[in-house]
């Protein structure tokens, strides 16, 4: 690159650097096979195996004290719609011996007297049942984890080849031009008197 003004001329020469590289090499003498390694990886995984808390509830012996202890719940569903379906029929045939009663010219407390004679026999008496609470049970739950790790297979073939050979990589730099800076005058002396220049041309004035 040159820079140049009325008296100075500069011219700057950048470097050269050529840089060449070898990688490093291995090579088995001879021409023979270099050894060789096969990679197998088998990942792993995470397997659960898990069942929640069971709570068991027995209550055999709490409907043996209310007599219901050979039942199922569909055969105690029955009975009890049965026991009900009774007292509802019972319930139906007093309110239609009233009614014959009445019909009959009965007063309503030879009504109620008639009543009272028929009921004569009930017997009454205070019981808690069931007798027994429920039984409870509980089976443990669990979780099990299993986790499988990676696993890495390295096979190595041709094991059998000799001693290798390492080449060992280089670098060179050579350093083709260096840096330069040129600086150069172009511009002329002044001489006084000009005709002590030795270029100088006198000049002559001509009159017309």
């Amino acid at each position: 690159m040159a820079n140049s003004s009325n008296l100075l001329q500069i011219t700057t020469k950048p470097a050269k650097i050529d840089v060449r590289t070898t990688r490093a090499s291995l090579e088995a003498p001879g021409g023979r096979r270099m050894p060789k390694q096969n990679v197998q990886v088998q990942r792993g995984g995470v397997r659960m195996d898990s069942r929640p808390s069971k709570l068991n509830v027995d209550t055999y012996a709490a409907r043996s004290s209310m007599g219901y202890g050979n039942y199922n719940p569909v055969d105690f569903m029955r009975e009890e719609a049965q026991r009900g379906w009774d007292i509802a029929r019972a319930g139906v045939e007093r309110i239609v011996s009233d009614g014959n009663s009445f019909a009959r010219g009965s007063s309503p407390a030879e009504v109620a007297v008639s009543n009272g004679r028929a009921n004569f026999n009930i017997e009454t008496f205070v019981d808690f049942i069931p007798k027994v609470g429920p039984e409870f049970s509980v089976d443990e739950g669990y979780l099990h984890v299993d986790i499988g790790a990676n696993d890495v297979n390295i096979n190595w073939e041709y094991l059998d080849a000799e001693r290798q050979i390492f080449n060992p990589g280089s670098i060179e730099i050579e350093v083709l031009q260096y840096a330069e800076v040129i600086i150069e005058f172009v511009g002329r002396p002044l001489y006084f008197p000009p005709s002590a220049d030795p270029n100088y041309v006198p000049t002559m004035d001509i009159a017309v």
